[in-house]
Parts: structure tokens; sequence; C-alpha cells
């Protein structure tokens, strides 16, 4: 949560006043961001390495299973969080995002777990 915090504040630092003019454009901006640059080269990379050595996977195997399921990954990640993040982003008030966040990331977390088990 740490972190989602510290990059929730920093999103919008990063955007041209362009994109953060209205709401829903700051939104699905940010949002962006968040699912296209910090998950698949942050976030995935990070889960899948913990998961792959509590299972005692080696380095490789776990690249491996990274890089085979990452299309499947990504998509549904896309699909779950794109308009979540969107709504997030745009309309919840800064100091409610990562508790918004938290509980949609019970679902998610259970989706990722499913993805990575059963593949």
């Amino acid at each position: 949560a740490t972190i989602n915090l510290y990059l929730f504040n920093l999103y919008p630092k990063l955007l041209p006043a362009s994109l953060s003019c209205t709401p829903l454009r700051e939104g699905m901006a940010s949002s962006f961001l968040d699912n296209c640059i910090h998950s698949p080269l942050l976030y995935l990379p990070v889960f899948y390495g913990w998961m792959g050595l509590s299972e005692g996977e080696s380095c490789r195997q776990i690249a491996h299973k990274y890089v085979d399921q990452l299309p499947a990954v990504m998509s549904t990640l896309l699909i779950f969080w794109m308009p979540l993040q969107t709504l997030n982003f745009g309309y919840v008030p800064r100091k409610q995002r990562v508790v918004f966040v938290c509980g949609a990331n019970l679902v998610w977390n259970c989706l990722l777990d499913f993805m990575h088990n059963n593949q």
C-alpha cells in the first residue's frame, strides 16, 4: 500500500496539462501509466519472482513462466484494472484511492493466483 500511495501521488505530476484538464482524462492517463508501465515492468515480475521462489522454482523457470503467461495475464489485467483505475484516478478522492485499490486487489489477487497456478 505504501508504494501505491507514492505512485498514485506521482502519476498526476508526470502527466502533461492536456491530460490533466478533466477528471476522465487524468483517470485514463494515470490508469495507462499504472497498467501499461508499472504493472508489466515492476508489479508482475515481483509477483512471479516471489511466487516462483516460494515454490522452489529456478530463476530460469520463473522467467519462462512469466514470459509464457504474460499475454494472458496482461489482457486480464487490462480488462479488470483499466476501468477501475480510470474511475479511481479520475473520480475517487485522493485520500481514498489506496483504500479503493485494496478492495479491488482482493478480487485481483485471486484471479492472478488462479492464472499463475493453472496455466
